[in-house]
């Protein structure tokens, strides 16, 4: 009997052990049943989390692209009622002679200077803009960029450089810093528009790439020297015809930044220089690139738009006593004071809403569609402060001051409709 006590006694004790390990493993899945549940339950908030902050993201998103929309809108709306050419001035930096006393101010509603004082002269201007001589060609760049967006937009832009001989409008314009050291993409110090506006350009190519959108770049490089429009492509050929309009010539499409530099790498090498007492290196031609940008959209639509860019780098005009040239320079000189004098006139004649006549000039009658009422055209004008050059500053600026008060008597006088929000100093320099 004791035998079979201890045989049932010895069975409970296995059942009971068996009892207390299950239990345990029991209440062991029991907490990782937990675990897994609260781990669950905190994935489905994160994740809730997360399709909230992508929601918030979006809605951020499209106020900015709305804002974007508005800013531009408002911009046309400001410049709507000013005239057809806006116009900066930049004083270039020069202490190789005694200098010009000047100051300058800020205009009511910006941060930089827009009007200048010559204090010995006693004369005023007023600009959109005025350079000081100590800013770098980023601070141009910064100052006349929205005007590349606008073109990206689909808008119709021209900016130009005009001045004296030997005032930097190359070096503005084209300027192309660390030459064998260049890392794609990179804005350098001393890049001109030129090389900032490509980098410019293609970002937004892969940028809009990224939302399904192709924006085809195209472009041509040409020159007006003497009495004729030529492009400037490797191995100069003669143009069998008489050309006298950009748009006749040929554009080539550019894939990449590269193109785009081997295109204005080739034109520079084949433009006319030649060097004056002014200028060891003095543009004797006009430079103009020309950029078509259509936008594509790859969805079922298929819109398209166009927009143009024109960058010009025109022959600064010089006084034949100061350049002392003779022979061919001369003439080269001659020919663009001619030209420049034609462009004077038909801005003189838009001044005063008569016709202008366009024809008497290759300049004029390639820079006609420029100035006509669908494009938006920026005159970059270059002076020195030297006081051996006040009678071609003063040419500049007098020529500046017509050109900004020109007027497109011919744009609709319409109102502009603005998208409503996402939400429902004065000062002097001598």
């Amino acid at each position: 009997m004791q035998a079979i006590l201890l045989r049932h006694e010895t069975m409970f004790q296995k059942q009971d052990a068996v009892l207390q390990r299950t239990s345990r493993e029991t209440e062991g899945s029991a907490k990782e049943i937990r675990s897994q549940k609260l781990l669950q339950v905190n994935l489905q908030e994160k994740t809730g989390s997360n399709e909230k902050l992508n929601d918030e993201i979006e809605t951020l998103v499209s106020k900015l692209d709305l804002e974007k929309k508005r800013k531009h809108l408002l911009f046309q709306q400001v410049h709507a009622p000013q005239g057809i050419v806006r116009v900066m001035c930049r004083i270039r930096p020069d202490t190789s002679g005694p200098l010009l006393e000047y100051t300058t101010e800020t205009g009511y509603f910006y941060d930089h200077a827009t009007k200048l004082a010559i204090l010995e002269e006693g004369l005023r201007y007023e600009f959109d803009r005025v350079y000081l001589p100590e800013e770098a060609n980023g601070n141009i760049f910064n100052g006349i960029s929205h005007l590349i967006q606008s073109a990206l937009d689909g808008k119709k832009v021209c900016i130009f450089c005009y001045g004296q001989s030997g005032t930097g409008k190359t070096y503005t314009m084209s300027n192309i810093d660390e030459v064998e050291h260049r890392e794609e993409g990179v804005y350098y110090k001393n890049d001109g528009i030129l090389p900032r506006a490509s980098i410019m350009i293609f970002n937004e190519k892969k940028r809009l790439r990224d939302l399904d959108i192709e924006l085809i770049i195209s472009g041509c490089c040409s020159e007006i020297y003497g009495k004729k429009l030529q492009p400037l492509k490797a191995g100069r050929k003669r143009i069998r015809r008489e050309t006298r309009r950009v748009d006749d010539l040929e554009f080539y499409e550019l894939d990449t930044a590269d193109d785009f530099s081997a295109l204005i790498d080739i034109g520079m090498k084949n433009r006319h220089f030649g060097a004056t007492a002014l200028n060891n290196s003095s543009s004797r031609s006009h430079f103009i690139i020309s950029l078509k940008l259509v936008k594509e959209l790859k969805n079922e639509s298929g819109l398209k738009y166009e927009g143009r860019l024109n960058l010009i780098d025109l022959a600064g005009f010089e006084r034949t006593e100061q350049a002392q040239t003779a022979g061919t320079a001369f003439k080269e000189g001659n020919d663009i004071n001619l030209s420049l004098m034609e462009l004077r006139n038909v801005l003189t004649s838009l001044a005063k809403n008569e016709p202008p006549t366009y024809r008497n000039n290759t300049l004029t009658t390639a820079l006609q569609p420029f100035l006509g009422k669908d494009y938006t055209t920026l005159m970059l004008i270059m002076i020195s402060p030297l006081k051996e050059n006040w009678q071609a500053t003063k040419q500049t600026l007098e020529f500046a001051k017509i050109a900004r008060v020109t007027k497109n008597h011919h744009r609709e006088n319409r109102q502009t409709n603005v998208p409503a929000s996402a939400d429902g100093k004065r000062g002097s320099r001598k």
